[in-house]
């Protein structure tokens, strides 16, 4: 990835070995994780075939990222670190930000569209573990600094980013599980996103998280799962943000999200009274949202009682 080339060319440049005991340098970035859900069951089950399986999902994600101006930096088995370096231009922020999300909604239509990988996971063994079992992923993604450089020995060196923001994506993918989502972002990169794109996503929580004492808000978009042409003009083709987010709106209505708002607001306010009437509500709306539901459960293990 990008990481790898700059650390290439500096020692290039110095006309020295290839050299890990250097110092990092340090930028600012939007980090995406993104994690092939199932995939403990999916190697047991497909065995030597795995690879093919998992390698399918790389070429979408790679060039899902790279179309959209990021940056692959690690593959590590089911998941995947991508990066998109942030220069100190604030409009370049917003592109890549709008970018960078639109990428993942990209990779979940190719990859819910790719006859390969539906082969694959449509395998006897898979389904009757897991019956009706698709390729699915999470993503998480987050924004800020870390530090990029050459990681590990003369042995075996990988060229990447550290930095607690890193780690905050791996968090938000791991949470998507919980809230029931494909997506999970933080406040700080949707405040990075252009007005109408940031209008389409929705804010589900706020928490605080382990090692830190500033809460921070959560958001999802409602991918809309749609078949796509993969032709490789298609796939490996840049599409402006504002025309892909006409052609992919999220499956929640604006007057969905509208109440879905007015129900967190109460939530966090504390008046779960007002937020159990507004989640059912959205509820009927559209039985498929799982935020609403992870709520309702969050204030039933407590009789509708806030702390």
């Amino acid at each position: 990835g990008e990481a790898g080339a700059n650390i290439i060319k500096k020692n290039l440049d110095s006309g020295r070995e290839l050299d890990a005991m250097v110092p990092g340098e340090k930028m600012r970035g939007i980090f995406g994780f993104c994690d092939i859900r199932n995939f403990t069951d999916c190697t047991e089950c497909l065995q030597e075939r795995v690879m093919v399986f998992v390698n399918r999902i790389a070429d979408y994600v790679h060039f899902g990222v790279k179309v959209n101006y990021g940056a692959p930096n690690k593959n590590i088995g089911d998941a995947f670190l991508l990066a998109w370096k942030l220069p100190l231009d604030l409009h370049v922020k917003t592109h890549h930000a709008d970018h960078a999300l639109a990428s993942f909604i990209k990779i979940v239509n190719e990859t819910s569209s790719c006859p390969d990988l539906k082969a694959l996971t449509d395998d006897p063994a898979i389904q009757a573990r897991i019956p009706g079992y698709a390729t699915r992923m999470g993503f998480g993604l987050h924004i800020g600094w870390a530090i990029e450089g050459a990681i590990g020995s003369i042995l075996k060196i990988d060229a990447s980013y550290l930095s607690p923001h890193v780690n905050m994506a791996a968090r938000l993918e791991a949470a998507t599980k919980q809230y029931g989502v494909t997506i999970l972002m933080t406040d700080t990169f949707v405040d990075a996103l252009s007005p109408g794109v940031r209008n389409l996503c929705r804010r589900i929580d706020k928490v605080t998280v382990k090692g830190s004492i500033e809460p921070m808000e959560l958001y999802t978009y409602d991918v809309n799962v749609r078949q796509v042409d993969l032709t490789l003009a298609n796939i490996r083709q840049e599409i402006p943000a504002e025309k892909f987010f006409q052609e992919n709106p999220p499956r929640t209505s604006e007057a969905h999200r509208k109440q879905f708002a007015i129900g967190v607001q109460a939530y966090l306010d504390g008046n779960w009274a007002m937020a159990r009437d507004q989640f059912e509500t959205c509820l009927k709306l559209a039985d498929f949202d799982n935020p609403s539901k992870t709520l309702l459960a969050v204030m039933e293990e407590q009789s509708f009682s806030p702390p």
